[in-house]
Parts: structure tokens; sequence; C-alpha cells
């Protein structure tokens, strides 16, 4: 999804992607606490959860530097358009409704 945005959009797209993976981090230990994932269940999901964080976290390294470069060119140019970025991130309510039970339900799965 963040491959298809461009800009500050591509930044926002990518900081809440990484909202949603702490909420997921923060169930998928609730689900081990409360005995629905063993030991080696949440290993294997902490492992992927960390791959994908890692991941994220290199697409918004290259975005920041991305969008220096992008600024040192429109400076030099005497461009001297600002780029706002919100103080706080969506993402934080996001994880706290996920966390207290809000949002979507998801349908209850039957084999």
């Amino acid at each position: 999804m963040a491959n298809r945005r461009r800009g500050e959009r591509r930044r926002f797209t990518l900081q809440d992607a990484d909202g949603h993976l702490d909420a997921l981090r923060f169930l998928v230990r609730l689900a081990t606490d409360f005995g629905y994932l063993s030991a080696r269940q949440h290993t294997f999901a902490a492992e992927r959860l960390a791959e994908i964080g890692r991941l994220i976290g290199g697409w918004r390294r290259s975005e920041e530097r991305q969008g220096l470069r992008e600024g040192a060119r429109g400076e030099a140019a005497g461009a001297g358009r600002s780029r706002a970025v919100p103080a706080t991130s969506p993402a934080p309510a996001v994880s706290r409704r996920l966390a207290l039970g809000g949002g979507k339900k998801e349908p209850e799965y039957r084999p």
C-alpha cells in the first residue's frame, strides 16, 4: 500500500502501519498470556513481527533520507516550501482502541 503513495502520504501510511504493528504485537502477547498461543507459536509470531518491523523501519528511514535530499534540492533552487509533519501520530489511538476491544469485529472462525 505504501509503495503506491508518494511523499507525505507515504510517510503517514508507514507511520500508520507501524502503529498497527505495535497493536498486533500487543495482541500476540495478550493471546499468549491467555493461553491461546503456545510459547513456540509466540516465538514464531514474534520473529515474524520483528522482521516486519525492520522492513517498516527501513522504509521509513529511506523516506526520511529522500525527504532530506528533496528538501536540500528545493532550498538550493529557492523553492522554500516547508514540509509539515504532524506532531502526533494517529497510531497510538488505534492501538488503544484495539487493546480495549473496540474497532471492527472479525468474523468468527469455525473449522
